[in-house]
C-alpha cells in the first residue's frame, strides 16, 4: 500500500502542476479535475446560469456550485482547486454556441473548454459588469452604458461599443432585481420550512431578512433566487414549491472538526456545520435559534453519548442530538480542548494567561474541583496532550492520533517524548514552520502548516512533496477516513480523494 499511496502523491502533484497552470487549455486527461474537492461558506449567490446537465452559481466566496439536472442533489463545486483563479465568482454564463463556461471574478474573466478544470484567463475591464451575453460570434460584456466585445474563444478584447453591433446576443440573467419577479405569485406556491417570501426578499424561519441577489428562470422544471447569505429558493413549476435550500460550510473561520460516522461537524466563528462526506451536503445549526446565543467563536468540540459539546470563551454549549435543544454549562475561562475519560469530560483551559485543566460529571453536569488526571498511566494520553496545550512546558504543539501522541518543538516532530531518539522529522524539512496538525499513513507523515501540506517518508527521513498551492495554505487540520485525506483549512474545508 505504501508504494501507491507515493504513486498516488505524485499524480496529485503533477494534476494540480497541470490544472493551475494559465498556459494549458485542457485539463491532463490522466487524472481526475475532482481529486481536490473544497468547501468553503458561499456568501452571496451572485450568479446563476445552466447547460444541459447542471445549473451553475457564481457565489461571493465559494467558487461556482453546481447542482445537476439528472440526479437532483449538488455535485463537487468548481474552486481553485479545479484551477479557478478566484473564489468569488461575480457572474457565471455558459455560452451554448461554443460549450465554454465563462466566470467573471474580481480582476479577471476566466474560462474552461471542459467546464471544470484547465481555467485560463485573460484581461477584465475595469469597469464593474453588470451582465454577460453571447451570440454565434463573440461573448458582451455590459458595463454601465457600455458594451465590451470578446472572442468568444480565447476572450481577447475587441472593442468598446455604445450598444451592440449585433442583434442576437442572449444574456444571461444573473442578477436581481424586482421587476424579475412583479408577475410571479407567491401564493401559488407552497413555502417549505416555515419561510415568508415576497417581491423584495426573504424571511427565514428565524425572521431573518435576507436580499435576493440573483434570479434564474429557467425551462427545467426547477428555477432559482440567490440570496445574500448563500442560500438557494429552489423553485419547482411542476409541484408548485419552494425549497430554501444551503450548500457549503456555515463558516470559513473553522477552529475543530469531529468525525461522526459519514460527517463531519466542523465549529468556528459562525455557528456550527453538519457536512455529510459522503453526499457533500450541509446542514448549519445555529444556537441562537434555540436561545439567545452571542455569537461567540468556538474552539472545540467533542460527542458524548448522543451529545455534542462545544467548547466556547465563558462556556460550553451542549446540543442534544434526540431532543434537537442546546443547554449551556458556564465556566470562567476559554475552554481551549475537550476530551472524554470515564464519564467525565476532560476540559483544557485559559484563565488569566495561566493554562489548567478539570473535570465535568456528565450526569450530575457538576464541575469536579479537586479531579487530577493519572498523566503516567498510558491510557491518558489524550488528557496530556490537553495538559500540554494549556500549559506549553516547552512544547509548541501536542497531537493525539489514533492512539498515539506525538510533539513538535523547534527541532522537529517527536514521537512518544521529546528525546533525540524519537525525533521522527527534522523541522528543516517543513521549513522550520509551525506545525499545526499531523497524520501518519504507513511510513508517510502528512504534516500540515500555514505554508501548505508537506509530505514526509519516515523510513528515509526525507521530504517527497510540498504542496505549497492558494487552496492549500493555512492549514489548521487533517484527517483520514474513508479515503480522504480531510484538511480543514483558514478558507474552508478541502478533501483529496486517496482511493488506490
Amino acid at each position: 500500500m505504501a508504494e501507491e499511496i507515493k504513486n498516488k502523491l505524485i499524480q496529485l502533484f503533477l494534476f494540480i502542476a497541470f490544472s493551475v497552470n494559465p498556459l494549458i487549455a485542457q485539463p491532463d486527461n490522466r487524472f481526475d479535475p475532482f481529486d481536490w474537492e473544497m468547501y468553503s461558506q458561499p456568501g452571496r449567490i451572485n450568479s446563476i446560469s445552466e447547460d444541459n446537465t447542471y445549473f451553475y452559481f457564481g457565489t461571493e466566496n465559494a467558487g461556482i456550485l453546481r447542482f445537476n439536472k439528472f440526479s437532483e442533489q449538488f455535485d463537487i463545486p468548481i474552486t481553485r482547486a479545479q484551477g479557478l483563479h478566484s473564489k468569488s465568482v461575480k457572474h457565471v454564463y455558459f455560452d451554448e454556441y461554443t460549450g465554454i463556461l465563462w466566470a467573471v471574478g474580481d480582476k479577471f474573466i476566466e474560462y474552461s473548454f471542459s467546464k471544470t478544470g484547465g481555467w485560463q484567463k485573460s484581461a477584465l475591464t475595469k469597469a464593474r459588469i453588470l451582465d454577460i451575453g453571447s451570440s454565434n460570434n463573440y461573448l458582451w460584456l455590459r458595463s454601465g452604458p457600455n458594451f465590451t466585445k470578446l472572442d468568444h474563444i480565447n476572450g481577447v478584447n475587441l472593442g468598446t461599443y455604445s450598444s451592440p453591433d449585433e442583434s442576437n446576443v442572449n444574456w444571461g440573467d444573473v442578477s436581481y432585481n424586482y421587476m424579475n419577479l412583479i408577475n410571479f405569485d407567491f401564493n401559488d406556491y407552497f413555502v417549505e420550512d416555515a419561510w415568508l417570501l415576497t417581491i423584495n426578499g426573504a424571511s427565514d424561519s428565524r425572521g431573518e431578512f435576507l436580499k435576493y441577489k440573483s434570479y434564474y428562470k429557467s425551462e427545467h422544471k426547477f428555477s432559482w433566487i440567490g440570496l445574500d447569505n448563500g442560500a438557494l429558493l429552489q423553485i419547482d413549476k411542476f409541484s408548485k414549491s419552494i425549497k430554501p435550500i444551503f450548500h457549503g460550510l456555515g463558516t470559513n473561520s473553522i477552529r475543530d472538526v469531529l468525525v461522526d460516522g459519514d460527517f463531519l461537524w466542523i465549529v468556528g466563528e459562525e455557528g456550527i456545520t453538519k457536512f455529510d462526506m459522503i453526499q457533500n451536503t450541509s446542514e448549519v445549526l445555529r444556537p441562537e435559534e434555540y436561545f439567545q446565543f452571542d455569537g461567540r467563536a468556538i474552539s472545540s468540540l467533542l460527542k458524548v453519548g448522543n451529545e455534542f459539546w462545544f467548547g466556547l470563551n465563558g462556556y460550553i454549549l451542549i446540543y442534544n442530538t434526540k431532543k434537537d435543544s442546546f443547554t449551556r454549562f458556564r465556566s470562567e475561562s476559554m475552554i481551549t480542548d475537550l476530551a472524554l475519560k470515564d464519564d467525565k469530560v476532560w476540559v483544557s483551559n485559559v484563565r488569566y494567561g495561566f493554562g489548567d485543566i478539570f473535570a465535568i460529571d456528565i450526569e450530575s453536569r457538576t464541575k469536579l474541583e479537586d479531579e487530577i488526571p493519572n498523566v503516567p498511566n498510558q491510557d491518558w494520553n489524550e488528557i496530556l496532550v490537553m495538559r500540554y496545550n494549556a500549559k506549553s512546558k516547552g512544547i509548541e504543539a501536542a497531537f493525539y492520533k489514533d492512539k498515539k501522541i506525538y510533539f513538535s518543538n523547534e527541532n522537529g516532530i517527536y514521537n512518544d517524548g521529546v528525546r533525540p531518539s524519537n525525533l521522527m522529522v527534522n523541522s528543516s524539512l517543513y521549513f522550520n514552520g509551525a506545525v499545526n496538525d499531523i497524520l501518519v499513513l504507513e511510513e508517510f507523515m502528512f504534516i500540515a502548516t500555514e505554508r501548505g501540506l508537506f509530505v514526509t517518508d519516515l523510513r528515509s527521513k526525507k521530504l517527497l512533496e510540498h504542496y505549497d498551492f492558494l487552496f492549500l495554505r493555512d492549514i489548521i487540520e487533517i484527517n483520514y477516513f474513508s479515503d480522504f485525506l480531510v484538511l480543514l483549512t483558514r478558507d474552508g474545508l478541502v478533501k483529496f480523494n486517496m482511493e488506490l
